[in-house]
């Protein structure tokens, strides 16, 4: 029993934290490509991070949960693990994402802030609560305009080394086409005027055999 309460609970409670957020971080970003598959792989992360602070919140306070805190603590532990998930994707896969991104973690910040607070039921003052409101605009207004700042910069730089690299390429290829149309009359020429010489060679040999053959009759 000491392992199984130190080492083992304590493992697969965290586990299934990380788990289900790295779940649903990865069925976030890619949720367009196929969005049953991956509809169904951020449920499962979400029910497992559900769970996991659902243990958590049963081990901490017993046997005494009343039915309204269990699903308090289930619905915002889904809250918490969606917006942790949002951050995550979105950043891993920002450049990927482009314009998804920008919302995508601003939003997880939001939604991870109030999933935090209610699944721990913490104890909040109307000040309190006005300060988050305020700390929320401050920090997540700016980071979307970063985040767009970011993405429209990377997509001129993207379109601006993708049109050097056809001028480039433009330009190599047609001096190769020059050199390849330069090259091969030359070359042709070069075998026609080595094929010449070798024939006449063979009638001179020719000719010379013959008046031999003629002076030895």
């Amino acid at each position: 029993m000491f392992l199984i309460n130190t080492i083992f609970k304590p493992y697969i409670l965290y586990m299934m934290y990380f788990l289900g957020v790295g779940l649903i971080s990865g069925s976030i970003v890619h949720l367009t490509i196929d969005p049953v598959r991956y509809s169904i792989i951020l449920i499962i992360g979400a029910v497992l991070f559900a769970i996991a602070s659902f243990i958590s919140e049963m081990s901490k306070k017993g046997q005494n949960m009343k039915s309204s805190e269990i699903v308090r603590v289930v619905f915002f532990s889904l809250v918490l693990s969606l917006g942790i998930g949002m951050i995550s994707g979105g950043i891993q896969h920002f450049s990927d994402l482009g314009i998804y991104a920008t919302y995508l973690i601003p939003i997880g910040f939001v939604l991870s802030i109030f999933g935090y607070i209610y699944t721990n039921n913490t104890p909040l003052t109307r000040i309190q609560w006005g300060f988050i409101f305020i700390l929320l605009l401050v920090i997540s207004l700016p980071l979307k305009g970063f985040l767009n700042y970011e993405v429209h910069k990377n997509v001129g730089s993207v379109f601006s080394d993708s049109g050097h690299g056809h001028s480039h390429s433009n330009v190599k290829e047609s001096g190769h086409d020059e050199n390849s149309e330069s090259v091969s009359p030359e070359s042709g020429h070069d075998e026609l005027s080595e094929s010449v010489p070798s024939e006449s060679g063979n009638d001179a040999e020719s000719h010379t055999h013959d008046g031999h053959t003629h002076d030895h009759k």
